[in-house]
């Protein structure tokens, strides 16, 4: 497939398979835009919206980050992603296209606490963890799903993976779990990839998502 354009306040830059747009072409209170895969993403300052169409007309889900600092800087840089810096202590979100699929790292910088990330799906029915780790977020139109995280540091060996998992609270947030001792935390470490598929999946079933690959 082909390369998008990416167009926000640094200029006009391409990303594959994604469009970005700034806020300046539109009404609403964002910082951008992106389209891909039958789906708009929206930038707010504390969550990522969802927009689907649908026979009524349009299907809202926000990811929501939870707790976050109030003063974030977001930036659409050269490297064609969406970084938002200091969403909590020392840990920045990092959005991009892969795909027509929006993708996202989380970058926990060292002393800042991984437990912080705190992160809420609204606008949907429920949430759940397969074993496989994939979660699902259920709705009426179907499931959008996230791929089992997997987290990675840079050693003088190379890069080291670090098993991750999806930690899903009882308030419904989500977060990462990794056991202590399992990384350096006096490193840089990425959780990565987790990925958003674009549209929804049809059915109401795990079974039907877990196919996608």
């Amino acid at each position: 497939m082909g390369h998008g354009t990416i167009r926000g306040k640094c200029g006009v830059r391409n990303v594959s398979n994604l469009v970005f747009e700034s806020r300046d072409e539109w009404d609403e209170e964002y910082c951008y835009c992106a389209v891909g895969g039958g789906c708009r993403f929206y930038f707010y300052c504390d969550r990522v919206e969802f927009r689907f169409p649908a026979d009524d007309g349009q299907a809202n889900l926000a990811l929501r980050f939870v707790d976050a600092n109030q003063d974030i800087d977001i930036q659409l840089d050269d490297e064609h992603q969406v970084t938002y810096k200091e969403v909590w202590n020392g840990i920045d979100l990092i959005f991009s296209g892969n795909d027509e699929q929006l993708k996202y790292d989380v970058v926990v910088y060292p002393g800042a606490c991984i437990d912080d990330i705190c992160l809420r799906y609204e606008g949907g029915d429920t949430v759940s963890v397969d074993m496989n780790g994939d979660l699902f977020v259920h709705t009426h139109l179907g499931i959008l799903r996230e791929g089992k995280p997997v987290s990675y540091q840079w050693t003088e060996e190379g890069r080291k993976v670090i098993a991750t998992q999806f930690q899903q609270n009882p308030d419904e947030t989500i977060g990462f779990h990794i056991e202590q001792g399992a990384y350096d935390p006096s490193a840089v470490i990425v959780i990565d990839p987790v990925v958003f598929y674009s549209t929804y999946l049809g059915g109401s079933g795990v079974d039907e998502a877990t196919s996608v690959v």
